[in-house]
């Protein structure tokens, strides 16, 4: 049996639609995924002169392989990616041509792997300009107490890693017990504005997490702690997954409430004696939450309750993209009833 599931849909010149679909093949306990993209006309058919008959696999040799996000640049898609063997699993960047193939000219004959000491997935990506890709993610801090830490890694155009930016190419965020980093974007000055959640070092409970890092790979100190921002939204768990900065340099960051926190379990790794964890039940995901902060990582009071709104909706909702114009801001997810009916849901706030 096969299933998919769609990550990213780019609109491409012309106005052909671009889908990246992880292809779910195999079971849980022997998964063999891969990634396809589809490429559809304008009037929602397959294009026949991409792939074929519309479709194109990304081939990752002797790997499994699931996508996050996908951006278009100057004519190539950069797909994110975590590929997996039976040892660990390693973020990736995949660059294609305009006719679907992989651009051989790109890391090693597409396909850029993230070096990290621990296995690592990818969450999102953001590409420069210039062909230099941004990719956010997550690796291991201390596997036996299961903490994590995000990442952000910078690739050269060519798909080499940026020895100029962090420690060989990639920075790792320290906050709290446990952290995130589920999304990143640049600012018009050039530095990287990561957000995602940090579990609290004193209870465990997560907050929005936002980061500022400059062109070197290091903690801009001018934007909130020394580089780093944690918000508590609400009395609940804050779960921070999109990123944008608007026109004004503001940064605006989108995520889902988490409804119940469950029981304590005792841990003993030295930093919390009485752990909070959260559950992969999605009925406890309650609604939708937006922040919105300076530039200086300050909350912006001229928007919502102290820089925040919280939108609970009936039954349970789980954010999953943002939009940011001038005039507004729009957050789409899906939404869910007691009865588990589920449906695509859109919320749109005035700026």
């Amino acid at each position: 049996k096969q299933s998919g599931d769609t990550a990213t849909v780019l609109t491409l010149p012309g106005g052909k639609i671009l889908a990246i679909v992880t292809n779910m093949q195999g079971t849980s306990e022997e998964p063999n995924h891969r990634v396809i993209t589809l490429r559809y006309t304008a009037d929602g058919k397959l294009d026949a002169t991409y792939g074929t008959k519309g479709i194109a696999p990304i081939s990752v040799p002797n790997r499994t392989a699931t996508t996050s996000g996908a951006v278009y640049s100057n004519g190539k898609v950069f797909v994110g990616m975590t590929t997996m063997t039976e040892a660990r699993s390693t973020g990736a960047v995949a660059r294609i041509n305009s006719d679907g193939s992989l651009d051989k000219t790109y890391g090693a004959n597409g396909i850029a792997d993230i070096s990290t000491e621990s296995s690592a997935a990818i969450n999102d990506i953001d590409v420069a300009p210039d062909g230099s890709a941004t990719v956010a993610g997550t690796t291991k801090r201390n596997a036996a107490c299961d903490e994590t830490q995000g990442l952000i890694a910078q690739l050269k155009p060519n798909g080499k890693a940026d020895t100029s930016f962090g420690t060989a190419g990639v920075t790792y965020s320290s906050i709290g017990f446990s952290n995130e980093t589920k999304s990143v974007t640049h600012d018009s000055n050039g530095k990287v504005v990561a957000a995602g959640y940090a579990q609290r070092e004193s209870d465990g409970v997560a907050q929005f997490s936002v980061l500022r890092i400059m062109p070197t790979g290091k903690l801009d100190a001018s934007f909130g702690n020394g580089g780093v921002g944690t918000y508590s939204l609400s009395d609940q768990e804050d779960i921070g997954s999109q990123v944008a900065v608007d026109s004004t340099g503001r940064i605006v960051v989108g995520g889902t409430q988490w409804s119940e926190i469950p029981e304590p379990s005792l841990q003993g790794c030295g930093k919390l004696t009485d752990q909070t964890f959260r559950t992969a039940n999605a009925l406890d995901r309650s609604g939708f939450e937006l922040l919105r902060l300076k530039a200086d990582g300050s909350r912006d009071s001229a928007f919502g309750n102290n820089g925040a709104v919280v939108t609970p909706i009936d039954g349970g909702a789980a954010a999953s993209s943002l939009e940011v114009t001038a005039e507004s801001i729009q957050m789409a997810g899906f939404s869910f009833t007691k009865e588990l009916r589920y449906s695509v849901t859109v919320a749109r706030y005035f700026a």
